[in-house]
């Protein structure tokens, strides 16, 4: 079996409420070559939390044996995801004078290393410091500031954070499996890599990525991330509101969701009756299209209602800072629970925007299983790894002079872009 470190291989493993995903990619020069792939249905994991360690790591073994089985490579390290109620994040400003009035890499290091210097709770750690835009005396809106000249430089940077323990548990989950954790993820920013464009980020763009457990909201504009957030509900509360509207059990709510589920009542027949089994043969006479979408589209307005209101929120901060709160490319929603029928004729009615469904984009085998919107956040995880490869590449390549201070730092943001 071949060491998936001594090849140019990236390995995602997204650890979800509904299903533990494990990815192989190999980089190429057209992109990334799916050569792996590992899934188990996920236990002892709510809303994005661990709940119960022992079938957590029992999961995640399968998972891993799976990908590693189709691969035939031993995976030894991975990117990991991350969503759960305990995230937060907030955008800070760092502001230092210009070491000989030309922009070099260590004047950028320090203030980003500024902006960052914040005051959080001791019970959560940094996971993203991600650089948005920067200032140089009178000039504003710089992307990269590297050689330009001047004597004060601002920095704009969105820092995202989550509580330690959260941190630990899957760390101990797959450290009994024998995986050593490349970075932990926020999963809103792998499903971004995945299937944003440039442009929708450029002009403005509201990404959802709806689970099982959570649905992660992150807000571009102007090409960098601005907002980001973690609403904990998602599709287990359509599930479970079926299954408590028709008097059935989980696994077959679950059933009807997927096979029978629309967004939209407009698109239903009506008194159109579904003839379906339970696990003893029974047929559900009195469940009918109307009434199941009925149940469906309720809790999706309600859901994506509440998205609304963080846009607005997200809207609000940035009239403030006398920006454009436009998003001109829309609302591009992605997970396991877009992929429901009529979902975006359901979110137009709720936030009058432009709609699409967004899938992995960017692999050299785009026709493979992995492209579906359930499998963008673990596609975004080997997205990141590539970038990753090829700043190592360069950075050696430049045979570039950092001093220590700088280094830890420096690998850190790096993977930011």
């Amino acid at each position: 079996m071949i060491d998936a470190q001594k090849k140019q291989l990236v390995v995602g493993l997204d650890i979800g409420t509904m299903k533990i995903s494990v990815v192989i990619g190999e980089i190429s020069k057209k992109g990334i070559n799916i050569v792996g792939i590992g899934e188990s249905k996920s236990k002892g994991i709510e809303k994005g939390f661990v709940n119960n360690l022992k079938l957590v790591t029992n999961c995640l073994k399968k998972a891993l044996f799976q990908a590693e089985l189709v691969s035939k490579c031993k995976i030894k390290s991975a990117y990991v995801t991350l969503s759960n109620k305990y995230i937060d994040s907030k955008n800070e400003i760092g502001i230092i004078p210009i070491s000989k009035n030309k922009v070099n890499k260590n004047d950028i290091n320090h203030i980003i290393h500024t902006a960052s210097s914040i005051k959080i709770d001791n019970d959560y750690q940094i996971i993203h410091i991600i650089p948005q835009e920067y200032s140089i005396d009178q000039q504003i809106g710089i992307k990269n500031p590297m050689g330009l000249r001047g004597k004060r430089m601002e920095a704009n940077v969105h820092i995202i954070t989550c509580h330690n323990n959260i941190l630990e548990n899957i760390q101990y989950a797959t450290k009994k499996n024998g995986i050593v954790i490349d970075k932990f993820i926020f999963s809103g920013i792998a499903s971004g890599k995945a299937v944003l464009t440039d442009e929708e980020k450029n002009l403005g763009v509201c990404m959802l990525d709806i689970g099982a457990g959570t649905i992660d909201i992150t807000i571009y504009i102007y090409g960098y991330l601005y907002y980001s957030k973690v609403i904990p509900y998602a599709g287990n509360m359509v599930t479970n509101d079926i299954s408590y509207a028709f008097s059935i059990s989980i696994t077959e709510a679950e059933h009807i969701k997927i096979k029978y589920g629309h967004a939209d009542l407009s698109k239903i027949p009506k008194n159109k009756n579904l003839k379906i089994l339970d696990t003893q043969g029974n047929v559900f006479s009195h469940i009918t299209m109307e009434k199941l979408t009925e149940v469906i589209e309720a809790r999706y307005i309600e859901l994506l209602s509440l998205v609304q209101s963080e846009i607005e929120i997200a809207e609000r901060k940035l009239k403030n800072k006398n920006h454009s709160a436009e998003l001109k490319s829309g609302i591009v929603i992605t997970g396991n629970a877009s992929q429901i029928k009529s979902l975006t004729t359901c979110s137009y009615n709720v936030f009058n925007k432009k709609i699409r469904i967004g899938f992995p984009l960017n692999t050299d085998n785009e026709k493979s299983i992995l492209s579906i919107p359930k499998y963008s956040t673990a596609v975004g995880l080997l997205h990141y790894g590539k970038k990753k490869i090829e700043q190592n590449q360069n950075v050696k390549n430049t045979n570039t002079l950092l001093n220590k201070y700088f280094k830890k730092l420096y690998n850190w943001l790096y993977k930011e872009f």
